[in-house]
C-alpha cells in the first residue's frame, strides 16, 4: 500500500543573531552557544493511498518546512518519514525545472526524475500539455515564462505522470480562475485514483471540498489533526479573532509580493462611521486602505481586487472581483477606496472577508479573514432566511 508515515518529525535552524548580540559575544562571550529554534517539532501522522490530506496555518508555521522534507528536500534534524511509492512533488514555482531546457524536454527531465521510461511520458505528452493550455510556448526556454506559465506546466506534470504520492505546495493561489478550477478537478481525480495527495493550502475553500482531513500548524507544532471540515472551521474561528483584534496593517499571515498592501478594510454605516454589528438589511459599504511601500503611482496600472465572503460555518457567501487603474487617477498613495451604500441581504450570523489584491496580474497581498462583522435579526429577518448578498460594488477613490 502506497502511503507516507511521519513520526516524531523535527527541523531544527540556527538563528542570526542582531547585530548588537554579536557585538556583546565578541567581548564578553566569544564561546557562547548559536541561537536555535524549532521549525518543527514532534509532528506524526499517516496518510495512505486514496486519501487527501491539507496543511493549514499562518506564515512560518512550518507547512513549506514539512513538505521540503517529506519531498526530499531537506533533512529533519529528529524523526523520520517514509514514503513508500513515486513521488511527484510540486513545490516553489520552477523546482525540478532547468531554465535553459524548453518546457517539453523538462516535461521528459521530470518524467526521468520519476523513474519513468521516455515511452511513457511520450504517451502522456498531449495531455500534459493540453492540460498546462500553454503549447504556444512549449518549446521555448522555461527561463522566459512567467511563473504562471510555471506553474500549470508544473502541475501539468506532476499531476499526468505515474506518480503515487503527489505533493502540492500552494498551487490553487497562482493562475486564472478557469485555470485554478482544472486544478481542483484534477486533484478529485487523483485521490480518487487511489494516490495518497498532500496539500499545503490558505484556501479553506479547496481544503473543505479536496481534502479528507487536515493538519493544523502553529509555530512548528501540530495545533490541531482531523477531518477537514472540523478543523478547518476552527481555524477560520482563530482567524476571525484575530481580525478583530490585530489591525490589517500589523498582521504576519499574508500571503504576496507585498509590492501593494491592505493597511484596512472597514465596514461602514450610510453615515461613514465603522461599525462591526449590522442588522438585516441595513444600508453599508466597505472602505479599503492600500498602500505601496515599494511601487510609484505610475506602476499600478492594473489593481484587481477580490473579496470573497465567508459565513461562520465555512459557507461560501459571494465574491467581488474587480479591476482598476490608480494611475489614471493621478493620485498619491495610500488611496482609500469605497463602495457605494448596499443593503446587506444576509441572514443573522457571523461572516469575514478574505481580501486579495494583485498589480499587474501578481499575487501581491492576501489576507485570510481581513475583515470579520456580525448580522443581527429584526423585525422583517424572515424575508432574507434564506441568505445571498448584493454585490454590485463600485469603489470610489478618496485621497487619505
Amino acid at each position: 500500500m502506497k502511503r507516507i508515515e511521519v513520526e516524531g518529525i523535527g527541523k531544527r535552524y540556527e538563528r542570526n543573531a542582531r547585530r548588537e548580540d554579536l557585538l556583546m559575544k565578541r567581548f564578553f562571550s566569544a564561546g557562547s552557544k548559536k541561537e536555535e529554534f524549532w521549525a518543527l517539532k514532534d509532528i506524526s501522522f499517516q496518510l495512505k493511498e486514496g486519501e487527501t490530506l491539507g496543511i493549514i496555518g499562518s506564515n512560518g508555521s512550518g507547512k513549506s518546512t514539512l513538505l521540503k522534507i517529506l519531498s526530499r528536500v531537506s533533512k529533519p534534524t529528529e524523526g523520520r518519514a517514509k514514503l513508500i511509492g513515486r513521488v511527484a512533488p510540486l513545490l516553489e514555482v520552477g523546482t525540478g525545472f532547468h531554465p535553459d531546457l524548453s518546457g517539453r524536454e523538462n516535461i521528459f527531465l521530470n518524467g526521468t526524475l520519476l523513474g519513468m521510461p521516455r515511452a511513457s511520458v511520450l504517451q502522456k505528452l498531449d495531455e500534459i500539455i493540453d492540460f498546462s493550455g500553454i503549447e504556444s510556448f512549449i518549446d521555448t526556454p522555461v527561463k522566459q515564462y512567467s511563473s504562471g506559465m510555471y506553474v500549470r506546466l508544473a502541475f501539468a506534470v506532476a499531476a499526468h505522470l505515474d506518480s503515487e504520492i503527489v505533493l502540492v505546495d500552494e498551487v490553487l493561489a497562482v493562475g486564472d480562475l478557469a485555470f485554478q478550477a482544472k486544478c481542483l478537478n484534477k486533484m478529485q481525480e487523483l485521490s480518487q485514483s487511489g494516490r495518497a495527495v498532500l496539500l499545503v493550502t490558505h484556501h479553506l475553500e479547496s481544503l473543505n471540498r479536496l481534502c479528507d482531513s487536515a493538519l493544523w500548524l502553529d509555530g512548528g507544532r501540530m495545533r490541531d489533526f482531523g477531518a477537514a471540515d472540523a478543523v478547518s472551521a476552527r481555524y477560520r474561528a482563530e482567524m476571525m479573532l484575530r481580525a478583530k483584534e490585530i489591525p490589517a496593517e500589523q498582521r504576519s499571515d499574508r500571503r504576496g509580493t507585498g509590492d501593494i498592501q491592505l493597511k484596512k478594510l472597514q465596514l461602514l454605516d450610510e453615515e461613514g462611521k465603522e461599525i462591526q454589528e449590522l442588522e438585516v438589511g441595513t444600508l453599508a459599504q466597505f472602505a479599503l486602505h492600500i498602500h505601496s511601500p515599494h511601487l510609484q503611482l505610475d506602476q499600478l496600472q492594473n489593481l484587481r481586487i477580490q473579496l470573497n465572503l465567508f459565513s461562520e460555518n465555512e459557507r461560501f457567501i459571494g465574491c467581488y472581483d474587480s479591476n482598476m487603474d490608480l494611475e489614471q487617477s493621478r493620485m498619491p498613495l495610500p488611496i482609500e477606496l469605497k463602495t457605494d451604500l448596499q443593503s446587506m441581504h444576509l441572514i443573522p450570523g457571523e461572516y469575514a472577508l478574505v481580501a486579495r489584491l494583485l498589480i499587474n496580474g501578481k499575487p501581491a497581498d492576501r489576507l485570510e479573514s481581513a475583515l470579520s462583522f456580525r448580522v443581527l435579526p429584526n423585525a422583517r429577518t424572515s424575508e432574507f432566511r434564506r441568505g445571498g448578498m448584493h454585490w454590485e460594488l463600485n469603489w470610489k477613490k478618496s485621497e487619505l
